[in-house]
């Protein structure tokens, strides 16, 4: 039987089992490989279920079967939930898009002015990128000595840092990390700005992040196994985490195993990562936010628009969720990972379709381009997933590469125009060069080989998931959540 799709109920109905086995078979290798422990996978029509399914395990010590009903971390998906938040309280008159955070907050902006708009679509160039950040350095006293070293040569544990005053410590560390760029020149994931949404949430409101997710969205929207942050109690049908680690050292082997994830402190990411939740409920959101529920028609309109920088051009990060083109079609969507965990949520608006990908495994990817990382480049299993069962849904054809691709077109100009070394010496530094191979390439820095592009007009190229435009001596690199300029 054809997949065509048809925008009527009925050919779901007809398509479950055809779903099913395909999404099966796909998954089935990599659980008896033990490339995951389980996944969960939940897709839905208008908020009717057309598959909700797992595979694998909860427990993998206890030999506990994943059920659909079981609770992940979902991680940066949160992001959604911060994002319709604070548009509430711009709802509500309580604060404004362009107000400046040091109006609710005190955080140093290096002298610049930095909106809340600003936190919402990661331009702020506030790049702190929260514990881990190799560029931080943290004055503490241990044993009775100063130690000021990156997080990453301490040897203690985050809860030696991170006292019961969590939130206002991180302020305090984050004094010592300088803008990436000037606020709204550029585009850089920054979940740093979503831990100050958290804060500047809790300032507006009155409440604790967590009671006003719990209040305004969770409690609203019928999400009852969904919560914020850590919870000292037991939570039934919450999920254990595994990471794939080496056992033999760093680098890809096949000596790759799953073990326990540590528990994540999830004080730490906050607003930017702390929620957990299960297929049902994402289910439940989805609808929420998008079926009118929560905000009025303009609010929610500007909730989805997507950011413009200063200097006029569009990236493709609304607030809290990235808006991109799918093979033609509108898709709403933003990913997530956290230790043990990772999670994917599609959202296509105009067929109201929802993709719910959530795996506790972390560590786990897919090379794009080849069979090894020398592109520097791999998609997530939960990615991977979710776009494999929007290729069935849509029936698309499934290529290797070019998931949010726009459509290919002739070129007939001279691939010499375009090749180069190009940096950015802000934003990590990152280097990228361009070859005339065959047609053209990009070649990240440290990577052994290069990745094929494809023309897509007006002096543009992609990967099949970034748009790269070439403006003179300039590369800009419009990725799903940044928007990079590099000088040639």
């Amino acid at each position: 039987m054809s997949r065509k799709y048809i925008k009527s109920w009925s050919i779901y109905e007809s398509l479950k089992s055809d779903i099913f086995k395909n999404i099966d078979n796909f998954i089935k290798p990599h659980i008896k490989q033990q490339n995951i422990s389980g996944v969960n996978v939940g897709i839905f029509k208008n908020g009717e279920t057309i598959l909700k399914k797992s595979w694998g395990l909860a427990n993998i010590e206890m030999d506990v079967k994943l059920q659909p009903d079981h609770i992940f971390e979902i991680a940066s998906v949160t992001k959604q939930f911060t994002g319709a938040a604070i548009m509430n309280l711009v709802e509500k008159g309580k604060i404004s898009l362009d107000d400046s955070i040091t109006k609710w907050i005190s955080v140093d902006t290096d002298g610049e002015k930095i909106t809340i708009r600003n936190l919402l679509e990661h331009t702020s160039g506030l790049g702190f990128g929260l514990p881990g950040d190799t560029r931080l350095k943290n004055s503490i006293t241990k044993n009775g000595k100063k130690i000021d070293l990156p997080w990453d040569d301490l040897n203690i544990s985050l809860d030696d840092l991170l006292d019961k005053d969590t939130r206002h410590r991180m302020l305090k560390l984050s004094s010592g990390i300088k803008s990436d760029f000037k606020p709204g020149f550029e585009q850089s994931y920054s979940n740093f700005g979503y831990f100050l949404l958290g804060l500047i949430i809790e300032k507006a409101s009155g409440k604790t992040y967590e009671d006003y997710i719990q209040q305004n969205i969770f409690d609203k929207a019928g999400m009852k196994s969904s919560y914020c942050g850590n919870y000292d109690g037991i939570v039934k049908n919450k999920v254990s985490g595994y990471v794939r680690k080496n056992i033999k050292g760093e680098g890809l082997s096949n000596d790759m195993i799953l073990v326990k994830a540590e528990s994540a402190n999830l004080n730490v990411p906050f607003s930017a990562g702390c929620i957990s939740s299960c297929l049902e409920d994402m289910n439940k959101w989805n609808q929420f936010i998008h079926g009118g529920k929560f905000l009025k028609e303009e609010t929610y309109k500007e909730y989805i628009q997507v950011s413009q920088l200063s200097s006029g051009e569009l990236t493709r990060y609304a607030k809290g969720l990235t808006i991109t083109d799918w093979k033609g079609k509108k898709l709403f969507f933003h990913s997530g990972g956290i230790t043990g965990f990772t999670s994917m949520s599609f959202y296509f608006p105009e067929e109201k379709i929802s993709i719910v990908v959530l795996i506790n495994t972390e560590g786990f990817g897919i090379p794009k381009f080849s069979k090894n990382f020398d592109t520097n480049q791999s998609s997530g299993l939960n990615f991977i997933i979710a776009n494999y069962a929007a290729n069935l849904l849509f029936d698309k054809e499934d290529s290797d590469f070019r998931f949010f691709g726009i459509e290919e077109v002739v070129f007939n100009g001279n691939y010499n125009d375009y090749k180069g070394l190009y940096k950015n010496s802000n934003i990590q530094p990152m280097t990228i060069e361009i070859i005339n191979s065959n047609g053209l390439k990009m070649k990240f820095m440290g990577a052994k080989k290069s990745v094929p592009l494809y023309y897509v007009g007006d002096d543009s190229f992609s990967d099949g998931d970034s748009i790269l435009k070439f403006k003179g001596k300039e590369l800009h690199l419009n990725a799903c959540g940044g928007y990079i300029k590099l000088k040639k």
